[in-house]
């Protein structure tokens, strides 16, 4: 199976609707936290996984992917800070 160039993960956005539990990218299900479940998952069918993240979540998204030896993964920072997803 030929494998997509790049596919984009949308990780902005303040987990608004999540409160009072943490963000929801970072919850975690059976021991590892949501967002490694779709970087790895989307791996398998692209090259490259490019994550758009707020500023916030930027940093705890790579620190994820380091600790876990995760390769072909490029995170950017949303150039804004508008509300939701809309920024990413």
């Amino acid at each position: 199976m030929r494998k997509i160039k790049n596919i984009l993960l949308l990780a902005g956005g303040d987990s608004t609707r999540f409160w009072p539990l943490e963000n929801k990218l970072f919850l975690s299900f059976l021991g590892k936290p949501l967002i490694l479940y779709q970087i790895e998952e989307l791996l398998k069918y692209g090259e490259l996984v490019t994550v758009v993240a707020n500023k916030s979540n930027a940093t705890t998204v790579k620190r994820l992917v380091d600790n876990n030896n995760i390769e072909s993964v490029q995170i950017i920072i949303q150039k804004d800070d508008y509300s939701g997803m809309a920024g990413a």
